[in-house]
């Protein structure tokens, strides 16, 4: 790294899309960057720029340059389109040219959530990552088992919430706890189901690698879901999809489901009666404030004064 640079350029991204590695000893203090920073999850999805898909692979290459987009809204209905695409090799490459690779290991869970695997490496399982020269890659059959979990994740959440019947063939790729969901409920309550439903996305979600972390961008600060990679996304759409939005009650601290998404910034209240009582102290407070502020601003006393004239 240039002497003088801003720290961040001596960044390079690892294999997952991930970790961040840098070309600095520290930050002036002595200590280890690694120790202070040992990983980084980003709010943002990064695309290698020699990502390519073969006949049966999404390859990329440890240490390319990378371009950063923001996850689409339509991110969760597109890849569970996926599962039912007419021409489901040329979606998943349109997909993975636009958002990046899923950011698996070898086992098919998060490199985040998996600490010390690495991707499939051409040749794999034989030899090592070292061999391959930094390129690693997504058997494309990983995007489509993925999409149909997801899609039956989605579903099965929807009709559990309306109190409808599982379709056996979504029940086949939740999990071990299919079987239940879709049993009569004489033998597994509808209480059950959800918690069982509820159990099983938590476990999906933590091999995810989703997060929450920081988010500090032009249009302000906000608590948002870090991503590593295109996986840890879909996670945490789907998160939101079937809880809804979250924000922390400011009198009481803790996080709730607001009927809306606050603006960046916007204070907001749990409905416990104390934070209740809270919030109409603050907005009475707010107003005050504002009268006074009128009162005392230039522009109003030249308004004031021309009308004082005409009299």
């Amino acid at each position: 790294m240039e002497e003088g640079a801003p720290f961040w350029t001596g960044f390079r991204y690892d294999a997952g899309m991930t970790i961040l590695r840098s070309g600095i000893s520290d930050f002036g203090s002595g200590v280890p960057f690694a120790d202070v920073l040992p990983s980084y999850a980003a709010v943002r999805l990064m695309i290698p720029q020699g990502l390519r898909v073969d006949e049966s692979r999404v390859l990329y290459q440890e240490g390319e340059p990378v371009r950063e987009v923001s996850p689409p809204r339509t991110l969760l209905a597109d890849f569970m389109g996926l599962a039912s695409a007419r021409f489901q090799h040329r979606a998943v490459e349109r997909l993975a040219t636009s958002l990046g690779p899923l950011g698996i290991c070898q086992h098919g869970v998060a490199l985040a959530a998996c600490p010390g695997c690495t991707p499939c490496w051409p040749g794999w399982p034989e030899g090592s990552p070292a061999e391959s020269g930094g390129v690693y890659f997504e058997p494309v059959e990983e995007w489509l088992i993925l999409a149909r979990q997801v899609r039956s994740l989605f579903v099965a959440a929807k009709c559990l919430t309306t109190g409808e019947r599982i379709p056996p063939f979504h029940a086949e790729h939740i999990g071990r706890v299919g079987e239940f969901l879709v049993a009569p409920s004489a033998q597994v309550p509808l209480q059950e189901k959800r918690r069982l439903l509820a159990w099983q996305l938590n476990g999906w979600v933590v091999g995810s690698g989703v997060r929450l972390a920081l988010s500090w961008i032009e249009d302000g600060r906000r608590i948002a879901f870090a991503y590593s990679g295109l996986r840890s996304a879909l996670a945490a759409q789907l998160l939101s999809a079937l809880g809804g939005p979250l924000a922390i009650c400011a009198s009481c601290g803790t996080m709730f489901q607001p009927s809306r998404q606050p603006a960046p910034g916007q204070r907001t209240w749990c409905q416990r009666e104390a934070c209740r009582r809270a919030r109409d102290a603050q907005v009475a407070r707010d107003y005050r404030a504002r009268q006074r502020r009128l009162r005392t601003s230039p522009t109003r006393a030249r308004v004031l004064g021309k009308r004082g004239k005409r009299k």
